[in-house]
């Protein structure tokens, strides 16, 4: 389950890759290149900068579908699990972390993995079908 729902965030990124959707894009210029270069502490503050400037706590534990007693501190580590492994697999350098961070959970997405204007999976699409 955990391979399906980072390969479903990949592909979502690739498919959102360079845009800037967020007040984190302006405010923190860190880049993929920039992420794999930092240490563990590095990249777990940055994590947790990210998800507090944009307010996103409430949706990692949903997007991770954790329950409500989930430490705060095990929710940055998957962001920080989540980062990594979106960076590797769109292979592209300059790709802003903070953008990547608003993408995979973000307003208009919903905990399954899906898009739709109330976080809904949208009527054209079951919620167990693959992302097109």
């Amino acid at each position: 389950m955990t391979i399906l729902r980072i390969a479903l965030s990949a592909l979502v990124t690739i498919a959102v890759a360079g845009c800037s959707t967020g007040p984190a894009a302006a405010t923190n210029p860190t880049t993929c290149a920039d992420w794999r270069s930092m240490s563990e502490t590095a990249q777990t503050d940055l994590a947790t900068s990210i998800v507090d400037a944009n307010d996103l706590l409430e949706a990692v534990r949903a997007g991770q579908h954790e329950a409500p007693a989930v430490p705060r501190a095990a929710l940055i580590q998957a962001v920080v699990g989540s980062i990594m492994k979106s960076c590797e697999l769109i292979r592209q350098p300059d790709q802003l972390v903070a953008d990547l961070v608003v993408q995979l959970y973000g307003p208009g997405r919903a905990p399954d993995g899906y898009f739709g204007p109330s976080g809904a999976p949208t009527p054209q699409r079951a919620p167990s079908s693959p992302i097109p």
